[in-house]
């Protein structure tokens, strides 16, 4: 072959690698089986576990197709209504899982997962259960403004017992016919409060609110002819 052949030769294959290339990168190939490279805007398939770790040890996840394991973040999803260029809040979630028994399973060693928004920090939607959680402390809330809301025929079904920041007990001294307690809450003029008498020595008549220090008196029938226990609980 004369060297004007071969050059053309050449050319003809370095066109087809580029192609080819340009095939992979715009998706119109095949889709990729075990072992073969990520296909760009193809279905990708396998019956094993795809890792992508920043170390070398692999975790046993049968039956799952993406496994990300990050030293701080394993996997960040991230959208923004200004670039999705819709309105359609469906197409604003960061993340979204679907499943035929769970749509998300998160473990972690301090937090399984960490919800934060401007608004809705966990938005939940199932026929059964939204949310199932287990731990040390299942679910923790914290809101600037609302902590959790809770709605339903039954908004908070408790099996166990339940404790409140704004509950507690208070001694009356003996002799004495009122106590302060702080709440560690607001106390403003619609709070209400429950109290009552825990042990013998006096009743509680009534209680008196301290909007400015955010405590309430709770004061007696008659001084204490002993030490009386009284449990408050703040509500609202």
């Amino acid at each position: 072959m004369s060297g004007s052949g071969r050059r053309r030769v050449a050319v003809a294959t370095v066109t087809a690698g580029a192609a080819v290339a340009m095939l992979l990168a715009t998706g119109n190939a095949t889709q990729a089986d075990v072992d073969d490279p990520l296909v760009l805007g193809r279905s990708n398939w396998s019956e094993q576990t795809t890792y992508l770790n920043w170390h070398r040890k692999t975790y046993p996840m049968p039956y799952t197709g993406l496994a990300v394991v990050g030293q701080q973040a394993g996997a960040v999803f991230a959208t923004n209504e200004e670039y999705a260029g819709t309105t359609d809040p469906g197409w604003i979630d960061g993340i979204r899982a679907v499943g035929n028994d769970r749509g998300g399973y998160f473990y972690g060693v301090n937090y399984g997962a960490v919800a934060s928004s401007s608004q809705v920090g966990l938005l939940a939607d199932a026929a059964d259960v939204g949310v199932e959680a287990s731990g040390d402390t299942a679910v923790k809330a914290a809101g600037s403004d609302v902590g959790l809301v809770a709605e339903g025929p039954v908004a908070i079904q408790a099996q166990g017992a339940v404790t409140f920041s704004s509950a507690g007990l208070v001694t009356v001294p003996l002799g004495a016919s009122s106590a302060v307690v702080t709440p560690g809450t607001d106390v403003i003029k619609s709070s209400m409060v429950l109290a009552t008498a825990q042990t013998r020595g006096g009743q509680v008549l009534r209680v008196t609110r301290n909007t400015t220090a955010d405590t309430v008196r709770i004061h007696l029938a008659a001084p204490a002819s002993q030490p009386v226990q009284v449990a408050y609980f703040v509500i609202g």
